[in-house]
């Protein structure tokens, strides 16, 4: 089997909690559920390396990914339902609703696909950043009175919002960019200070290539599937509001109130007293629906009525 067709770059601990691939992963290999219990796992391990840490044979290693590659497919048959609700039509299987952090050509695709859909309108307000963007379907309309453009790249990092600030940032010389930098860094095992550090370049280099653009960045969500990276996410939240508020031209947008709750179930509780808003995501419980997107939305209004 070309195990390049079912590789989902998320660590095993979060395919875990997904009711799809939760099932389909345990099916496949029972001992998945003592080795998390026992904390056996470690946090960033990937579908890739239960070969060498459960020393699974070919049999084994051709049964789990025949089980996540069936898990992908009623994943996506899902997900194509999950699109309907936003009321407005998507073609999921186009350029702009691809992404890949190993393979450039795809990030290329995407990246010209957005270009071709947005070409010479400038001066309006940008959204930038990874999936939670990328899979906002009904941006354009839910942001009315306000022309707004979806330059969502799903999966990408900050590296990569970095790459193709050019292209998808300055050459539109948006009025407002709003940022939405997610756990993906933390997902793919990047260091905290490495992010830390990568925040603070990428944001010097927007101030200095935008000079007439009001920066707003948003706080990282808090994702039900990846409540392991929530504790390093109000870390990182912490460096952006203080960076905002030192700096001209930039705007924190803190949607933590609005997206957790006073109480809950104890499997949603974060570790600093709250708990996560379930009802707000997707079937994955790390990509809003539009529920939660119509929470959002709002707060962005918000904050365009003061800055503007």
């Amino acid at each position: 089997m070309d195990k390049k067709k079912v590789m989902i770059p998320i660590p095993v601990e979060t395919l875990l909690k997904f009711p799809i691939f939760g099932e389909a992963l345990m099916k496949a290999l029972p001992q998945l559920k003592d080795m998390a219990a026992a904390g056996i796992l470690t946090e960033q391990a990937k579908l890739d390396d239960l070969r060498d840490l459960l020393g699974l044979t070919q049999e084994q290693e051709e049964t789990l990914y025949t089980a996540v590659e069936e898990a992908k497919e009623q994943f996506d048959a899902i997900s194509r339902e999950e699109a309907l609700e936003f009321g407005v039509p998507v073609d999921l299987d186009a350029p702009c609703h691809q992404w890949s952090n190993t393979d450039e050509a795809i990030q290329l695709a995407c990246v010209e696909d957005i270009e071709r859909k947005y070409e010479g309108r400038k001066g309006e307000i940008i959204f930038y950043g990874p999936s939670n963007i990328q899979m906002w379907y009904s941006l354009e309309k839910d942001m009315l009175p306000y022309a707004a453009q979806n330059h969502g790249m799903g999966g990408c990092i900050d590296e990569e919002m970095i790459t193709y600030a050019k292209r998808m940032l300055y050459d539109y010389e948006p009025a407002v960019a709003f940022f939405q930098t997610g756990s993906n860094d933390l997902a793919l095992g990047i260091s905290l200070e490495q992010i830390l550090e990568n925040k603070r370049k990428m944001y010097d280099l927007f101030l200095k290539n935008m000079p007439d653009t009001r920066l707003v960045v948003m706080s990282g969500l808090p994702l039900p599937s990846r409540q392991v990276f929530w504790e390093d996410t109000v870390k990182v939240n912490a460096l952006l509001k203080d960076m905002c508020d030192r700096t001209e031209r930039m705007y924190f947008m803190d949607a933590t109130d609005v997206m957790t709750s006073k109480e809950g179930p104890e499997n949603m509780r974060t570790f600093d007293g709250h708990y996560f808003i379930r009802e707000y995501f997707r079937m994955d419980g790390i990509h809003l629906n539009k529920k939660g997107h119509d929470v959002w939305t709002a707060k962005m209004k918000e904050i365009l009525k003061e800055i503007l």
